[in-house]
């Protein structure tokens, strides 16, 4: 597929199970060059789920704002001197609008991207739509709330594919479920 030839892409995420692993690949099979950032802090709150969830604690969050901001730092110096043709970022909400701005001040023919697997009952991010070319949702209510908003399903990873054509094994139980980091799980 060629869909991507020579294009560049700046690609920031946040950490989730690898998914960023899958999207480069998909990205780089489509002929794309691309750099990828997290959008966490590389600190022990940042990387730590338990200690992260402290952050909403107006004691941490100063903390965390400085390790954020430092963070974002890191990133407009690695990328200082590049252009790039698109810019996706997934979620963005370790992302200050000042990062955002600076980016776009950079790269004025750039084509922003936001893409969220969050919906904006978790997370919202109205406020950052004003710097995107388009912003995508996997969750439909969001998109028909907001016309702004395109509806795009989550990806989908060809690896699982593969798991149809195992041989079953007999199960004693039809569902299993492991959920967290959202109170409604």
């Amino acid at each position: 597929m060629k869909t991507l030839e020579s294009k560049k892409i700046l690609f920031i995420y946040p950490v989730c199970h690898g998914y960023n692993l899958t999207i480069v690949s998909a990205l780089k099979n489509m002929n794309a060059y691309v750099e990828s950032y997290c959008e966490q802090p590389n600190t022990y709150m940042g990387r730590n789920f338990y200690i992260s969830r402290l952050r909403k604690l107006s004691i941490f969050q100063k903390l965390f704002l400085s390790d954020v901001i430092a963070n974002n730092r890191i990133i407009l110096s690695s990328i200082k001197e590049k252009k790039f043709d698109y810019v996706l970022i997934i979620k963005g909400d370790l992302l200050t609008n000042e990062f955002i701005v600076t980016i776009k001040q950079k790269m004025p023919k750039a084509n922003f991207i936001l893409y969220q697997w969050d919906s904006l009952k978790h997370y919202n991010y109205l406020d950052k739509m004003k710097y995107f070319n388009k912003v995508f949702s996997f969750d439909y209510n969001d998109c028909n709330r907001d016309e702004r908003i395109l509806y795009l399903p989550l990806f989908f990873s060809g690896e699982y594919s593969k798991i149809a054509l195992l041989k079953t094994i007999r199960y004693s139980y039809d569902l299993f479920f492991l959920g967290f980091n959202h109170t409604i799980r």
